[in-house]
């Protein structure tokens, strides 16, 4: 549910009319999703899905458990509210010029894998799929192409790495955790119960969780470095305020969901000096005074 931070972000590069700005977007799991809303044209209503329609059972319902089927209903998501009610414009996706990439682990050995660039809906719903695949708690591991995947966070969080291998001279990156924040270190407790249970469920599973942590901070160790080799002229980042209050990961409230959105979009619009506007539901603008020069300079 983090992924409303990345929601609200895209949202804002869509508001300033810099879509067209990237030569390619990588996303790691909601953030893949995010990508496609982007490129599909609709980010805000990709961001209005968070306090919609994922805040209720048909989403996240801890009693299908009893019937040995996974509690997060990823499957209804992408499936159903994504190709009905709230329906991704699959083919604009396809068809744009800025190529999406969707970042997944790769099973046995939990590699970060690069999918895409996508040229079919039925590909970009298995790549979307597979890049946010929890293993158990949103299903079994997502075949593709003769290979399984799950949740591309276990390999690769910050998707930097994979941006790099296609290659870039400048790059956005678009953070969902507070400034100062990374992720905590597993406790005795996590590597001697939680762990090996994971590992009897999806063997390799409780190993790819401890080292998690670890692969965060090398990822934001890259960022850090880029920031000083080119003194911050190749890499802009937007992350929200040290301090700033964090969406967990199974949030079910709409309005501290949507304050979620509005934190991602507001760091957006201050990261490229813009104006913050007033925002209402959907995350459009209830007013803007963003530079308009912005648009014509990209």
């Amino acid at each position: 549910m983090r992924g409303i931070v990345a929601a609200g972000m895209v949202t804002a590069l869509e508001q300033l009319g810099l879509t067209a700005a990237f030569d390619f977007i990588v996303g790691t799991s909601a953030g893949a999703l995010a990508g496609a809303f982007l490129l599909a044209g609709q980010p805000g209503m990709g961001t209005s899905l968070y306090y919609e329609e994922l805040v209720g059972r048909d989403w996240l319902d801890y009693r299908r458990l009893l019937r040995r089927e996974a509690p997060i209903g990823l499957d209804w998501l992408i499936d159903d509210v994504m190709a009905g009610e709230k329906a991704l414009d699959w083919e604009r996706v396809i068809e744009s010029p800025i190529p999406l990439y969707a970042v997944a682990s790769e099973l046995p050995e939990y590699r970060p894998a690069l999918l895409g660039p996508f040229r079919s809906v039925p590909q970009l719903r298995d790549g979307l799929r597979a890049s946010a695949r929890i293993p158990v708690m949103a299903g079994r591991p997502v075949e593709v192409e003769g290979h399984e995947y799950v949740d591309g966070s276990l390999s690769q969080g910050i998707p930097l790495t994979s941006a790099e291998s296609i290659g870039f001279t400048h790059v956005m990156v678009l953070l969902t955790r507070p400034r100062g924040e990374v992720r905590g270190r597993p406790t005795l407790l996590h590597r001697a119960v939680a762990f090996p249970v994971m590992n009897r469920l999806l063997p390799g599973l409780g190993t790819a969780f401890a080292g998690r942590a670890d692969r965060y901070r090398d990822e934001l160790a890259k960022i850090a470095a880029l920031e000083v080799a080119s003194s911050g002229d190749a890499i802009l980042l937007a992350q929200l305020p040290a301090g700033a209050p964090t969406v967990k990961q199974l949030a079910q409230d709409p309005n501290s969901l949507f304050s979620g959105a509005v934190a991602g979009a507001t760091a957006v619009y201050e990261a490229l000096n813009q104006d913050v506007p007033v925002f209402y539901r959907g995350l459009v603008p209830l007013k803007s005074n963003a530079d308009v020069s912005l648009r014509a300079q990209h």
